[in-house]
């Protein structure tokens, strides 16, 4: 839904892109005009079901239904989908902080709290390889 009152009025429910199907949103906007958005994914086929992910793209990108950028697993989660609740900051030098609790050890371990850290200059230049 999207508001243009300070949420006073919504306008009907619409779908996002898949790329931001999950639970337990959190995001920052950052100078250049992206959003990054950290969240337990939950799209059905994902190859990161239940893990910790973000995406990357625009405001303009959700609006419109668009898929964005890129998501990026963040984490990867040992727990089936029992992670999420992250907490997300954008440090004075463009460094993004991640953090969510998971389970990132097989076995009898417990949960535990974890983090990212990344820029979008790095994700940039790592898919700029890949391409």
């Amino acid at each position: 839904m999207f508001s243009s009152d300070e949420a006073q009025s919504w306008s009907e429910p619409v779908n996002t892109s898949w790329g931001l199907t999950g639970d337990r949103h959190m995001g920052v906007s950052l100078p250049d005009g992206r959003m990054v958005i950290a969240f337990r994914d939950q799209a059905v086929g994902s190859p990161t079901r239940g893990h910790f992910v973000a995406w990357v793209g625009s405001y303009e990108d959700i609006r419109n239904g668009r898929p964005g950028q890129r998501r990026i697993k963040l984490l990867h989660n040992y727990a089936g989908s029992d992670c999420g609740y992250p907490g997300m900051e954008l440090l004075p030098d463009g460094t993004i902080v991640a953090t969510t609790y998971l389970k990132y050890r097989e076995g009898n371990r417990t949960h535990s709290m974890g983090n990212a850290r990344f820029t979008l200059a790095e994700i940039d230049a790592m898919a700029e390889t890949r391409d």
